[in-house]
């Protein structure tokens, strides 16, 4: 049942992430200490001026590249004097807002020299039913969380587990159309238990879709907004595996989380048209 929330100018969820917050989280990061910053402000501002994002690649962001002025600008610089590398690692933590919006743990430089190797060793623990499939996950975070900004190593396991969820629900659909019965009972057991992944848990630990109504002081009129928790949609995944829909399950997925191509090949309709 959904809640309802009075905002000034719209609502804004710790699952909502858009390119133009990215924008304002930099500008304000430009006129904000570098070491100790209160993104209150810049959070109210972000809540007032942006509506929910949509889901897929903005949903997918949810936890993604926080302020640079969340981080010191000479962070990790001990790391690289003691190893003679630039390093991904700056010794700083999330707390706070950092928590909120961008995951708990460690904040990290994706243009380190070691990112490639900090990704691999830093998601090592989340099943993946093969290393292609792992491997193809790694590069696509080495890739894409390139640029100034930091990752949290929580943000970063993340989407390392949307990840895994979308390779197994792929592995799943596959061993379906194959009539192979071990194997699609294994990657459901999988899919399953993925809701207890540490990598998981440490962003969710509800697991629920929900929306809310947001009501505005304008008086324009109430709008329903998603108010679903991180991993909310493993649910629906595991109820479409439950039921043997595969068409369901790729409807999900695409509905809810950014599932790499490379990893879908035996369920395309999981990635949405672009």
């Amino acid at each position: 049942m959904g809640e309802s929330t009075t905002v000034d100018g719209g609502t804004m969820k710790a699952g909502d992430w858009t390119e133009a917050h990215s924008a304002l989280m930099e500008a304000a990061a430009t006129d904000a200490a570098a070491d100790e910053v209160d993104l209150d402000a810049t959070w109210d501002q972000v809540a007032r001026r942006i509506d929910n994002a949509p889901r897929g690649r903005g949903r997918r962001r949810a936890v993604a590249i926080v302020a640079a002025s969340a981080v010191l600008a000479g962070g990790g610089t001990a790391a690289a004097a003691a190893t003679g590398v630039f390093s991904a690692h700056t010794g700083r933590y999330a707390s706070g807002h950092d928590i909120k919006q961008g995951g708990p743990g460690e904040f990290l430089k994706p243009k380190g020299e070691d990112f490639p190797t900090v990704v691999l060793k830093g998601t090592a623990d989340i099943p993946f039913p093969s290393e292609k499939a792992r491997s193809i996950s790694a590069q696509f975070q080495i890739d894409d969380l390139k640029g100034p900004g930091v990752v949290t190593t929580g943000a970063l396991r993340g989407f390392v587990a949307n990840d895994a969820i979308c390779s197994w629900s792929n592995a799943w659909a596959a061993a379906v159309a194959d009539g192979d019965d071990a194997a699609a009972k294994a990657a459901a057991d999988e899919l399953r238990r993925a809701g207890t992944w540490p990598a998981v848990r440490a962003l969710d630990t509800e697991l629920v879709m929900r929306t809310t109504i947001v009501h505005f002081k304008d008086g324009s009129p109430p709008q329903k907004a998603d108010d679903s928790s991180r991993f909310g949609f493993l649910r629906l995944v595991q109820k479409d595996i439950n039921a043997g829909d595969v068409d369901a399950l790729g409807s999900a997925l695409a509905e809810n989380v950014f599932c790499i191509p490379a990893l879908m090949p035996d369920l395309p309709q999981a990635v949405p048209t672009p």
